[in-house]
């Protein structure tokens, strides 16, 4: 009797912590996907090189300027020494970013609405060198 009560006490802890679970909002997981891009381009660079950058968006994206100059920053780019000019020039340019609201489905009979999601983010990169490069090893 005791083990029973105590699963239907379990049980409605679950299903009252589910009702009160957030997902992410949109915003949330396009800032994820614009860091995870930045996280590959730092992959590209030397690391602790100084870098040029430049970030260019849409007039629709302007919005997400500061968070790409942000995370950037962050990790180390973009950032000058006693007016040094780096000889590595970076410019990111954010294409788009949008969400797409696919099919709609219940959560079980007495369950919420739920709807599917579909969050992309297009950018690119271009990355130049001035002065003498290394041969290729």
């Amino acid at each position: 009797m005791k083990s029973s009560f105590a699963a239907f006490l379990f049980l409605l802890a679950i299903g009252y912590a589910h009702s009160f679970a957030q997902t992410k909002t949109n915003l949330e997981l396009i800032n994820s996907l614009v860091d995870r891009t930045v996280i590959k381009t730092e992959h590209l660079l030397t690391a602790g090189s100084p870098v040029s950058l430049s970030v260019v968006t849409t007039q629709s994206l302007e919005i997400m300027k500061p968070r790409i100059l942000s995370e950037f920053n962050r990790r180390g780019f973009g950032i000058f020494t006693d007016g040094e000019v780096p000889n590595v020039t970076l410019a990111y340019t954010l294409i788009s970013a949008g969400i797409e609201y696919k099919s709609s489905f219940s959560d079980g009979i007495f369950g919420s609405i739920l709807v599917e999601r579909s969050i992309h983010v297009n950018s690119s990169v271009i990355i130049s060198k001035s002065g003498q490069m290394s041969p290729p090893v």
